[in-house]
């Protein structure tokens, strides 16, 4: 797992738009913030970026579960959004362990980490994953009524 670097170009085009999206600007301020408390009042302080999780206890919103929840249900076939886009998936503990490094490196205050694998998952190559270790293959069909409206980011 990364827990520095920049992410892949595709991420910084859809994050830099003209009409950011609530959850990017909430996004910027508290890093804006984290930093500020660290150069205004020397406390230290470090901003951590975790990617898609996945795990646990997770909401079917979230595309991973919603892909297990509809294969062990007995479904004859997946139904999911747009196959296309990619997520970088790192499992709950994994990024635990990345906030507590991130909190514990030496000469990091003010610094932003981007907690990642560096690797992409297109959705519809997440849902065949998920068959194959599951055991069972259904069909997967793009419906309309889940894809996300444009322009959201979220």
């Amino acid at each position: 797992m990364t827990a520095r670097g920049q992410p892949p170009a595709s991420r910084i085009a859809r994050a830099s738009s003209s009409c950011p999206c609530p959850a990017s600007v909430s996004a910027a301020l508290r890093r804006s913030r984290d930093s500020r408390f660290w150069r205004s009042l020397g406390l230290p302080a470090v901003t951590v970026r975790p990617f898609n999780t996945y795990g646990p206890r997770q909401s079917t919103r979230a595309v991973l579960a919603s892909i297990v929840a509809q294969l062990v249900s007995g479904a004859d076939h997946i139904e999911l959004g747009d196959l296309a886009p990619s997520r970088d998936l790192g499992y709950g503990d994994d990024r635990v362990s990345g906030f507590v490094a991130a909190a514990q490196a030496e000469g990091c205050d003010g610094r932003t980490f981007n907690l990642a694998t560096g690797r992409d998952t297109a959705i519809g190559d997440l849902a065949r994953l998920a068959m194959a270790a599951i055991g069972r293959e259904v069909p997967i069909r793009s419906a309309e009524s889940r894809l996300r409206p444009y322009p959201s980011e979220v």
